[in-house]
């Protein structure tokens, strides 16, 4: 089975993304026709999300706000009431952002202009953010500064044009005032400065901007990481209609220990609900009674050391091994990680106290494919560091770490990065807050056991598995909230996207 191709963009700094517009206009590229086009793009976003026609730009004097211009005269074109908020003379705005400013009037569109701080706008609608962007340097002050603090308090809902104003593209950093936009529509090409710092606090959701930058341009920017696109095509390989449950995918688990049977539950159960045919839980006697909720398409075998033929002969018709999720720190747990990982070839999902004996265990091989899932504080102890690390600092420790083992991370986080020797670290830009809840992690190792059963390569297992698990939570938070999202929440939404996926390639 195979599974159509995942689709990425370079995420660049804001000199690299100057540098490919100017390329642009040397060979011919309008700036004009470019900032119209954004318009109409970021009005594209607009239209989905506003829930009434009614619309306030925030309008900076370089040509952010004269983006911001033109999205309004294309909004005013659908129907739109469109309020432009501009605190600074038209004079003294960039020539491009004078251009289309007058082009809005010339459509109908209405131009409040605040001099000062105490002459407060009335925001309505949707508010647009267009005063910086990423070419932005220094802290946000004065009129502007009072805008971004309006739009923060007014409980509207904020779309930014390729950056929340007063957010540092390179850095992520603040200083100051800073748009906390709903969603952030970058144009073209993403910035660093989206996940790092404050910036993955401020971007929201993120949606891609086109107007009109040459591919041939875009296939040679230069950047350390690549953004996951939203998925094009099913996240499962379609199945073949005499397949039986073998092909499908069977995975061998090692997970769960006595008071912590639930973490075995979460992941099996994950993992038939993400497509695979058959799992087989390898659990410990003391753990019987605590197994009877478990779902009862789980085969259940117990484990001890005299039955190690019986592990082998499984193992050797499973695809995928699911190991660490709840199996606990005694001394016991080390000898049985240690002895699988050496005779088990298969590719694993390694996850949990799993990872905690790894981190004892530095010179232990993994078998090729294999996929390990430490959240921040885990991975902190595989790297063995005990001062904090900046993002980038940690990123690049995993990069190395990912070379040296020979081995793939999902480095568990919002955002949610995958590392995997030769190849550029991957961010995956979705998910919900909710996420960050008992067993979301167990639920997660179980949908990349069922990826690697099914023979996809650990890179794209990893980004498919972290995808589905992102996007499942972000389906069980749009129906429960936040607040009161759970990890078997996330188990009961694995189907709801992936028939979304399957629907929309149709």
């Amino acid at each position: 089975m195979t599974a159509a191709a995942l689709h990425f963009l370079p995420i660049v700094t804001p000199d690299e993304k100057k540098r490919l517009e100017e390329l642009a206009y040397q060979q011919g590229s309008s700036a004009s026709q470019f900032m119209q086009s954004a318009g109409v793009t970021v009005a594209d976003v607009v239209t989905k999300v506003a829930s009434a026609p009614v619309v306030t730009l925030l309008v900076g004097k370089g040509n952010n706000g004269g983006d911001a211009y033109a999205c309004g005269t294309e909004l005013l074109s659908r129907g739109f009431d469109v309020v432009a908020v501009h605190p600074f003379p038209l004079e003294s705005c960039s020539p491009l952002c004078q251009q289309e400013g007058k082009r809005f009037v010339v459509a109908g569109g209405k131009v409040d202009s605040p001099r000062d701080a105490l002459a407060s706008p009335t925001l309505r609608g949707v508010v647009v953010d267009g005063l910086f962007g990423t070419g932005l340097h220094g802290q946000v002050e004065g009129v502007a500064a009072r805008l971004i603090e309006l739009a923060n308090q007014s409980g509207l809902k904020i779309i930014a044009i390729d950056i929340p104003s007063g957010l540092s593209g390179a850095s992520g950093s603040t200083g100051g005032p800073t748009i906390r936009a709903h969603h952030t529509v970058y144009l073209e090409l993403p910035v660093i400065g989206f996940f790092l710092g404050e910036g993955w606090e401020s971007v929201g959701q993120l949606h891609r901007g086109r107007f009109g930058l040459p591919e041939a341009l875009l296939a040679h920017a230069v950047g350390k990481f690549d953004l996951l696109l939203p998925f094009a095509s099913p996240l499962l390989p379609q199945p073949k209609r005499r397949q039986h449950k073998y092909d499908a995918g069977y995975i061998c688990a090692f997970a769960g220990s006595f008071g912590m049977a639930g973490a075995a539950d979460l992941a099996t159960l994950a993992a038939l609900r993400s497509g695979a045919g058959i799992v087989r839980l390898f659990y410990q006697e003391e753990m019987f009674y605590e197994l009877s909720t478990l779902a009862p398409e789980v085969i259940k075998e117990m484990w001890g050391w005299d039955r190690r033929e019986r592990f082998l002969i499984e193992a050797r018709r499973a695809k995928s091994l699911l190991l660490g999720p709840g199996i606990g720190r005694a001394s016991s747990a080390e000898k049985l990680l240690q002895w699988i990982l050496k005779t088990t070839p298969l590719p694993s999902a390694i996850d949990a106290d799993a990872l905690f004996w790894l981190a004892h265990c530095p010179r232990l091989k993994l078998p090729a494919g294999s996929v390990l899932t430490p959240h921040h504080g885990e991975m902190m102890k595989l790297l063995r560091v005990t001062e904090h690390l900046r993002e980038e600092e940690l990123w690049s420790a995993c990069q190395k770490f990912a070379e040296k083992r020979e081995t793939t991370l999902l480095l568990k986080g919002a955002p949610t990065l995958v590392f995997h020797p030769g190849r550029k670290p991957v961010l995956m830009p979705w998910g919900d807050p909710g996420m960050a809840t008992a067993g979301s992690g167990d639920v997660l190792t179980g949908i990349l056991a069922a990826m690697l059963a099914k023979g996809l390569p650990p890179q794209e297992a990893a980004l498919r598995a972290a995808g589905l698990h992102a996007l499942a939570g972000e389906a069980a938070a749009s129906k429960l909230g936040s607040h009161s999202l759970i990890a078997s929440d996330l188990i009961d939404n694995i189907a709801t996207v992936l028939r979304e996926q399957e629907s929309r390639s149709i």
